[in-house]
């Protein structure tokens, strides 16, 4: 037992360590190797193994079988690279690859070179049409035709070139080749559902969920062209950070085809542009299309679509499209659709929709709706909606709506609340509680809680509840029944005192008296035996069966000496 607990636990340690790990730049990922005239291809295999990350490169340009020797403790790859290697390297990182490429040893021309082949399943043999080959610069794309054929023309000043292959449901390759005039080359490419490997991703763990694509969104699929879509569909994770790129529309730009695995740090889009992600700025004239995360400020003239989340400023003249989450400020001149969570401002000139929790402020022209709690406010001008709890306030100047009111909710006509109300419901014309009352409704003309009233209804017309151990102040007070107070006209409990009395008196030859109300304070309405006779209002004082001062409907009858 004590040995599985040992185990488990140094699992759990070195599950911890390697997750950390990854969320580093590879060349700076900390590793230990102890070997002993070990051949390098197994040094590097141990290597990339702590590492979290996979080698491309030219076995031809390696000295692969030459035994080597190293004792390091917690160092950078990039100084273990160094000293397995002993020669000058270029190191290219790829996603999760890292490229070694040979420091040119000669100066060469700049040349065109045409790279073509088939593309195939290593199981199958079958060619694979829409796959994505590339360079690592992402510069130069091709994507297969229907029988799988493709034909790359790069132009390089490199001796050797960083060659990848992308496809959906497919592990990503790449190869490191040597240019020449015309080089034909087919590669196998492994399907995801085999067993033979695991995929090694240079990914946070909160960049691993799933974004939902920005490609589903109708405006991008009329934007975006079909290749340049099916490109950044093949290629999931990024590929490179480009500093600074400039576009007219998705394609026309100096990314190319490849902005879409692309991330810029400042993004120029004279009319849309399209890209993996932003680190620092975007500014757009029409459309900003990003299909992972945005960290910074998002500025858009007509509308930004994000498929990830936000971490900043996103703002735009109508719309903005938010798939993921956001911290910050998302203001829209319309509407803002965000399907996460939000924490920060959330501002638009008609709608406000989070598919998430609150954390902060909605503000609408005309409604606000959140599919979670809302631990902060809603404020609209006609409704606002929030499918929990609102921990907070919502005000609008028609109708509110949420699950369980511990804030207040206040409405030009009506609140609604499915649960429990703790806070305060203040309306035009009527608030509604489904479950208890604990708190204070006040309306213009009716106030209704299904269950429990703990606290105070106040209305103009008329207040009910199943059972008041509260106050109830209204022309009309209904309940089941009553230990606390009901002020009003008429006040009437279904299992609280009710009583007929016929009597006659000096003044009056018979009257019909009706006595009804809590244990508190009860109504008495009368009818003489003349019912001509003038009506007036009096408080005689206690009567029997109430606790406090009755109210007394009378009529003062006069016998004309008969």
């Amino acid at each position: 037992m004590k040995s599985h607990l040992l185990n488990s636990l140094l699992f759990f340690l070195l599950g911890t360590a390697s997750v950390l790990n990854a969320q580093e730049p590879i060349l700076e990922r900390k590793i230990t190797l102890e070997i002993s005239n070990l051949p390098l291809k197994q040094a590097l295999q141990s290597t990339e193994l702590q590492g979290l990350f996979s080698f491309s490169y030219n076995p031809a340009e390696l000295p692969l079988d030459s035994p080597v020797s190293l004792s390091v403790t917690g160092q950078p790859v990039k100084l273990v690279l160094d000293a397995l290697l002993k020669r000058p390297m270029q190191y290219r990182v790829s996603g999760s690859h890292l490229i070694l490429l040979p420091v040119r040893s000669f100066a060469q021309e700049k040349s065109r070179y045409i790279i073509s082949g088939y593309i195939e399943n290593s199981r199958t043999g079958e060619r694979i049409p829409h796959a994505t080959v590339y360079d690592i610069d992402g510069k130069n794309v091709a994507l297969t035709d229907r029988s799988g054929f493709y034909e790359l023309t790069v132009s390089t000043e490199k001796e050797f070139l960083g060659l990848g292959v992308s496809k959906r449901a497919y592990f990503d390759t790449l190869l490191v080749v040597k240019p020449e005039s015309r080089k034909d080359l087919n590669v196998k490419l492994l399907p995801q559902d085999s067993l033979s490997r695991i995929e090694l991703r240079m990914v946070a763990p909160e960049d691993m969920a799933p974004i939902k694509a920005v490609e589903d969104v109708r405006i991008v699929k009329l934007i975006v062209p079909d290749r340049q879509m099916q490109h950044s569909r093949n290629m999931l994770s990024l590929l490179n950070n480009v500093p600074i790129q400039i576009s007219f529309l998705p394609g026309i730009s100096t990314n190319s085809l490849m902005s879409g695995s692309l991330e810029n740090d400042l993004s120029i889009n004279v009319l849309a542009g399209y890209s993996f992600a932003v680190k620092g700025v975007e500014a757009g004239g029409f459309l900003n299309i990003v299909r992972q995360h945005v960290t910074g400020v998002q500025a858009a003239g007509f509308g930004n679509v994000v498929g990830g989340r936000l971490l900043g400023l996103q703002a735009a003249g109508f719309f903005n499209n938010l798939r993921g989450s956001f911290s910050g400020v998302q203001a829209a001149g319309f509407s803002n659709v965000t399907l996460d969570t939000i924490r920060g401002l959330q501002a638009a000139g008609f709608s406000n929709v989070v598919k998430g929790k609150i954390t902060g402020v909605q503000a609408a022209g005309f409604s606000n709706v959140s599919t979670q709690d809302v631990d902060g406010m809603q404020v609209s001008g006609f409704s606002n909606i929030a499918a929990k709890d609102v921990n907070f306030c919502q005000a609008s100047g028609f109708f509110n709506y949420g699950r369980k009111i511990q804030g207040a909710q206040i409405a030009g006509f009506s609140n609604v609340a499915s649960g429990d109300v703790a806070g305060v419901q203040v309306s035009g014309f009527a608030n509604i509680a489904s479950k208890d009352v604990a708190g204070v409704q006040v309306s213009g003309f009716a106030n209704i809680a299904a269950k429990d009233v703990a606290g105070t209804q106040v209305s103009g017309f008329v207040n009910y509840a199943r059972k008041v151990s509260g106050m109830q102040i209204g022309f009309l007070n209904l309940s089941d029944s009553t230990a606390g107070l009901a002020l009003g006209f008429l006040s009437f409990s279904r299992h609280g005192f009710h009583e007929f009395e016929l009597f006659t008196n000096d003044v009056m030859h018979s009257n019909l008296a009706f006595k009804t109300g809590g244990a508190g304070i009860s109504t008495i309405l009368l009818q003489p035996a003349s019912p001509s006779a003038p009506i007036h209002l009096s408080i005689p004082g206690t009567t029997p069966g109430a606790s406090a001062t009755d109210l007394v409907l009378n009529s003062n009858y006069q016998n004309d000496g008969h």
